[in-house]
């Protein structure tokens, strides 16, 4: 089963997970948050990172392309099993979630899917 990590600026992470979490209503497995702080040493924070992700089909759910923890994102994701998708929102983590026991090329396609499908406009 793929591990999923939210790289998100500080807060947005750990409440979207909180949020997740409640609207499932069960704790989620093999899920983490790396909140960036806006004083990160980008470095330190790939390596421990890293760490956190070796060995593992990740799929990297981050906030904001072009930001601090997007690059970080994008950076990870240079990895054969590692993904990484930008434009994180609550459909696209549901959506992770619930998919997370397929393969990893099919569990980024069906998150991407949801955060595309869960925006709409009138």
């Amino acid at each position: 089963m793929p591990r999923l990590l939210l790289i998100t600026h500080e807060h947005i992470g750990a409440n979207m997970l909180q949020t997740a979490e409640a609207i499932i209503g069960k704790t989620l497995e093999h899920v983490a948050c790396v909140e960036v702080p806006m004083d990160a040493n980008t470095d330190n924070i790939i390596n421990s990172t890293e760490q956190l992700i070796a060995g593992h089909d990740t799929l990297i759910l981050t906030d904001l392309y072009g930001s601090t923890p997007g690059n970080i994102a994008m950076q990870l994701a240079t990895t054969p099993n590692h993904r990484a998708i930008s434009g994180l929102n609550l459909p696209m983590l549901l959506r992770a979630i619930n998919y997370q026991n397929r393969p990893l090329d099919e569990l980024a396609d069906k998150a991407a899917e949801g955060g595309k499908n869960g925006i709409l406009h009138d």
